[in-house]
């Protein structure tokens, strides 16, 4: 029994890990997509406004 707690442990350590990875993939993916558009409203800006 004592096997099957530390396999099911060992799993758990995995997938929180891999869901750790996958949140901070789309942070990451969602940051740059901000910072992306963010240079684009102020490149339109600048080009209409001035």
């Amino acid at each position: 029994m004592k096997m099957v707690w530390k396999i099911l442990e060992v799993m758990a350590t995995l997938f929180g890990v891999s869901v750790g990875f996958s949140g901070l993939t789309v942070l990451w993916l969602w940051l740059r997509a901000a910072r992306a558009v963010g240079d684009g409203v102020r490149d339109f800006d600048d080009g209409e406004w001035q």
